[in-house]
């Protein structure tokens, strides 16, 4: 596993060792993972309304041509 490091404000760095019962390492962990499975889906979403607008253009200039 790559480690990392980060910059946060003073002020959110007092409230989280407020809350020190928190793992806040995998807390910050889990949600990259979620944001990133996110962006993926929008990726593969991205994906294939394109390939289906080439298809949807192929058909077309198919009939088109007939």
């Amino acid at each position: 596993m790559t480690n990392i490091t980060l910059s946060i404000n003073d002020d959110i760095y007092k409230k989280m060792k407020a809350h020190s019962d928190i793992k806040w390492s995998e807390f910050v962990r889990l949600a990259i993972e979620k944001r990133i499975n996110a962006l993926d889906s929008i990726d593969d979403t991205s994906y294939m309304m394109r390939l289906s607008d080439d298809i949807i253009m192929k058909e077309w200039d198919n009939a088109v041509k007939k």
